[in-house]
């Protein structure tokens, strides 16, 4: 008795683990990290896919076969990355009716994904396989090289061809999560993962399949777990059972849910842009004269890419599941709780971070991670100082990657996934611009990184070359009508030596450059000419000389660089209320006269009407909209005003206040003073995100920085 007392026990204890978790109750951080767990298990399972093919290929086959696959990594990413964002955003939906009890909307939401996943997936796959070359060619995989493109080919044509697996499988177990269920998923993937290796072992080892093996290992590995899984959640959970009736979707059922699948997967996918970049300038380190001589930089990237995305698997892990937190307590109406789990997650984030560094730079000593991606014999001191340069710069930044996990997810969750799409982009042009400027300019000459002189020459550098055309005469204040060819206009070109810095431009462009023109774009956004703060260094401009050396060719000299500051900034975006701006524009005569009266008239209506607007802007554009206290309020010049805009901007914590003065615009068109005409269209409530700037001490973080040589 006993002894069936303690089986039913493990029983029951195992199939609690299989229901779903509410997240609407309990204390937030034990609730938080329970729902998880199961998905960082989950993502490290997920890692072990790449890592097992990587693993097995890197031991048996050749060097430049190995090279082959560690560069196509990033072009899979990018759709991999699509599809797993798509699913998070649909999800949000899901999440917010579990919240709310809506089993009908439950199932309806269930029917648009499987149709959106289907069609998603088709699209994908035929983009993916059209664009195959052109985006080896990318990043520097050609023909030119047949052993590294016959492997990336091959490799990238079979996961393409499988996207299909990898759609179906990241969406049911994203809608899982958002059940609350983020157990089930980790059991399929683990007997996945074990499937993924045993065929791996069987494709490549047994019938020499290579590279092809590898890839429809994990292809059909994906299959049948995908397969599997949707068998037992029909199984498991009753309510989802679909009916007819559920996939008569209307066009609103399908936008609704595109409205938030479609930016969250290319932002997800603009991150994968940036790694392909990243992936474009190693595979130059390489190539010499047009060759490739070896291997070492694409696989020491490769491995530490790989090592890196294990190391980080539980930030992801954290991030997804504050999305299925978030997103059922909206559902629930419970935004304090949602405050006080973003508040309790940042803690568990600062913890997994600095378990991520300490363990993360163990791995780097001698190089030992990459023994598990690669055969001793490619493992060479090359190999060693490319893979750490990478991590040591990454890991470094682990803090600031956490925060970005946790908050844009959390802003995810509540359906903000154009903020999260713009957060991308920026991240995107973070990571191009760092691979643009600043590091190739280290590298190529030696700087070390308290060489304070020549990386604030670098710094400068990539200032005078970030705003693009503006650099070469675009936005020219000093003698715009005199810039040669606008229409033609190119971008800057920056030359540097180890003495010399020298901005020139293409000859058969447009545009100038000249001492004013570098002028106006060098003191640009410096706020203190002799501390210009940057992250790598402090910059003293304060004694810099400009100098035209030729035509279109200017030179820049004693620009002096001082000990980088201790702190580090950080930009944090939050949700400050909403805002409504209304326009109404106004003819001569007596333009300024009417826009003003026609200002008292609403905001009469307003107060009549009970509006509680924590501030409004009134401004007339034309007149003091920038001039503000400096424009010429003359009693003559406000008679020969030819045209005034009068701008409302009503700004409240509660949207229905900002709502209230939308429909008194329009109709004083007619009933105001006269000569009015509608100007920007109507108006509409907007969310305020604001941003809250500040600093953190440099001294948290472990950064270090290692400088490439060839």
């Amino acid at each position: 008795m006993a002894t069936n007392s303690v089986h039913t026990k493990g029983f029951n204890r195992l199939k609690n683990w299989f229901r779903p978790i509410d997240l609407t109750k309990g204390v937030c951080w034990k609730v938080i990290l329970s729902f998880s767990v199961p998905i960082i298990l989950s993502y490290l399972l997920q890692q072990i896919y790449t890592i097992s093919d990587a693993a097995i290929v890197g031991q048996t086959l050749a060097s430049e076969e190995v090279a082959g696959i560690n560069d196509t990594a990033s072009l899979v990413f990018i759709f991999l990355q699509f599809a797993f964002g798509c699913s998070a955003g649909f999800c949000v939906i899901t999440a917010r009716r579990v919240g709310a009890g809506d089993k009908a909307g439950i199932r309806k939401s269930f029917a648009a994904q499987i149709f959106l996943t289907a069609l998603l997936s088709l699209i994908l796959t035929g983009i993916s396989l059209l664009l195959l070359n052109p985006m080896l060619a990318w990043i520097h995989v050609t023909p030119d090289n047949p052993a590294v493109y016959r492997a990336a080919f091959t490799y990238c044509a079979i996961i393409f061809t499988g996207i299909t697996a990898q759609m179906f499988y990241n969406f049911i177990c994203s809608f899982l999560r958002s059940l609350g269920d983020s157990f089930t998923p980790l059991v399929f993937l683990l007997f996945s993962t074990l499937l993924n290796v045993g065929l791996d072992l069987l494709f490549i080892l047994v019938f020499g399949w290579g590279v092809a093996g590898a890839a429809v290992a994990t292809v059909l590995a994906q299959f049948v777990s995908t397969m599997a899984c949707f068998l037992y959640t029909f199984s498991k959970y009753k309510d989802l059972r679909l009916h007819r009736e559920d996939f008569r979707l209307k066009i609103h059922d399908l936008t609704l849910h595109l409205g938030l699948g479609i930016p969250l997967g290319l932002q997800f996918s603009v991150l994968a842009i940036g790694i392909i970049v990243m992936q474009s300038v190693v595979v130059k380190f390489d190539i010499l004269d047009g060759v490739m001589i070896s291997q070492a930089a694409q696989n020491g990237y490769g491995a530490a890419n790989k090592l890196l995305y294990l190391l980080t698997t539980p930030l992801n892990g954290l991030g997804v599941a504050m999305t299925s937190f978030t997103s059922q307590n909206l559902g629930a109406g419970d935004t304090e709780r949602i405050r006080r789990g973003s508040n309790q997650s940042i803690l568990i984030m600062l913890v997994i971070v600095a378990a991520i560094m300490t363990f993360g730079l163990l791995l780097t000593i001698n190089g030992a991670y990459l023994y598990l991606f690669l055969s001793a014999d490619k493992v060479t001191a090359e190999t060693i100082r490319f893979g750490n340069s990478f991590l040591y710069t990454d890991l470094s930044m682990c803090v600031f990657l956490g925060g970005i996990y946790v908050i844009r997810n959390c802003v995810q969750g509540i359906g903000k996934s154009r903020a999260v799409l713009l957060a991308g982009a920026a991240e995107l042009v973070a990571r191009v611009l760092a691979c643009l400027f600043l590091a190739p300019l280290a590298h190529e000459f030696g700087w070390a990184d308290n060489d304070w002189d020549n990386l604030a020459r670098g710094i400068m550098a990539g200032h005078l070359l970030e705003c693009g055309g503006q650099g070469a005469g675009g936005n020219y204040m000093y003698d715009w009508r005199n810039v040669p060819r606008m229409e033609e206009l190119g971008f800057p070109i920056a030359e540097l030596t180890p003495d010399t810095f020298e901005i020139t431009k293409a000859p058969d462009c447009g545009g100038i450059i000249c001492e004013q023109s570098c002028k106006e774009q060098f003191v640009y956004e410096v706020l203190d000419p002799a501390n210009y703060l940057t992250p790598d260094v402090n910059v003293d401009i304060s004694k810099a000389t400009i100098t035209q050396v030729g035509d279109n060719r200017v030179r820049i000299d004693n620009i002096r660089g001082k000990e980088r500051p201790d702190t580090i900034k950080l930009c944090v975006g939050y949700h400050k209320g909403w805002k409504t701006v209304s326009m109404l524009s106004f003819a001569w005569p007596d333009a300024y006269e009417k826009a003003k009266y026609c200002a008292d008239i609403i905001m009469k209506k307003m107060k009549k009407r009970g509006m509680k607007a924590d501030d409004v802007h009134i401004s007339f554009i034309g007149l003091n909209s920038l001039h503000l206290n400096v424009a010429n309020m003359s009693e003559e010049a406000l008679k020969n005003l030819n045209e005034c805009v009068m701008r409302i901007a009503v700004f409240s914590e509660d949207k229905n206040e900002c709502a209230k003065i939308i429909p008194e615009i329009s109709p004083m068109q007619l009933n105001g003073p006269p000569g009015a005409s509608f100007f920007g269209g109507r108006a509409h409530v907007q969310e305020v995100m604001a941003l809250w700037p500040t600093v953190v001490p440099r001294d948290v973080l472990d950064i270090q920085s290692h400088i490439l040589e060839v």
